[in-house]
């Protein structure tokens, strides 16, 4: 890395971008996420055995099951908007990476035994949209450029300049995101609201004291995501030359956020360790279909993990974060 302390300097690698100073990382770059996942996908698919795929599923409960020999989870669920037939998963330990309803997983997987990071009071789901650059424009910049981050504004990162390779969408030079708290769990546009996630977080332990002591940032990034012309000031601050005539619509991405007890923004990798409030006692036939037998008392161990918060960036990060979740999973679970 190198320290860029003038305009001038910076102008010798981006001529038109504006900054008192920079630093600058040559070997910082960029992939297409969905080529590595789809890559992952297939080493994942080479024993079908071990991986379930489009397997779309709604998780209504989760049992605990005491069989002779071991502990098991049971987790009863359904297709998503399906009323029926009802779908099991039945397994040693599990862990649980839901994203946008971690919260309302973790709340139907039991009883939380311990903590790995701060506590999560309310998950908050925030809102980044993009613009991107007209084809004409793209040559403007060659690197990536970002502003110094500004951590009250949601998602630390803020509006910058991002040259893309995706294989969908061909090479792009991307402007944002922005950073509006999101009124809908899943809340991809501007005007999806929901009441009942509205006052769940609105009156959450943490809650409402995010929510009052950051009135005002909420309002601006709210008014940003809405307003191309306050977006585009944004961006003119790395890029002055940059015209509304420049840019277009692109697309919107919704992030989960965890909000700890004193209100603030979780910034670290959060997880819980969960056992069901039910435990059955049971045997297993030859299937693996549980034959079951009477309510047995409550157990002492934890059989699931949560993930409650992710840090960002979670996909360029996301390896090293995996083998922190399985270190401790491993650790506790005994694997």
């Amino acid at each position: 890395m190198t320290i860029l302390r003038s305009q001038e300097e910076i102008h010798q690698k981006e001529p038109h971008v504006r900054g008192v100073a920079a630093v600058w990382s040559p070997q910082t770059g960029i992939t297409d996420f969905a080529a590595v996942c789809r890559h992952m996908f297939k080493q994942l698919t080479a024993n079908p055995k071990l991986f379930n795929y489009q397997f779309r599923y709604e998780a209504q409960d989760f049992v605990g099951v005491k069989t002779p020999s071991e502990e098991l989870v049971l987790i009863r669920g359904r297709e998503s908007g399906h009323l029926g037939p009802e779908k099991t998963v039945l397994a040693k330990n599990v862990i649980t990476c839901c994203g946008l309803c971690n919260d309302e997983v973790a709340a139907k997987s039991g009883t939380v035994f311990e903590r790995v990071g701060k506590r999560i009071a309310q998950t908050y789901s925030f809102r980044g949209r993009y613009y991107e650059l007209i084809p004409e424009k793209r040559s403007i910049i060659t690197s990536h450029v970002y502003p110094c981050p500004d951590y009250r504004k949601g998602m630390s990162v803020g509006v910058h300049f991002t040259p893309t390779i995706n294989e969908g969408r061909g090479r792009q030079v991307i402007i944002g995101p922005g950073s509006a708290l999101a009124f809908a769990r899943e809340g991809y546009n501007s005007y999806m609201i929901d009441i009942e996630y509205c006052l769940n977080c609105a009156f959450s332990k943490g809650g409402w004291v995010s929510l009052f002591s950051n009135m005002n940032m909420i309002f601006q990034m709210y008014y940003m995501d809405i307003s191309r012309a306050l977006f585009l000031s944004e961006a003119q601050k790395l890029i002055p030359e940059v015209k509304a005539s420049d840019i277009e619509d692109s697309f919107c991405g919704v992030q989960a956020i965890g909000i700890d007890d004193a209100g603030m923004l979780a910034k670290d990798l959060s997880m819980e360790f969960a056992r069901p409030r039910t435990t059955i006692n049971a045997e297993l036939n030859k299937n693996c279909e549980v034959i079951v037998g009477r309510t047995a008392l409550e157990g002492v161990k934890p059989l699931i993990l949560n993930v409650r918060n992710a840090p960002s960036p979670a996909a360029t990060a996301c390896m090293s974060i995996a083998e922190d979740i399985v270190k401790v999973a491993g650790d506790r679970f005994k694997w």
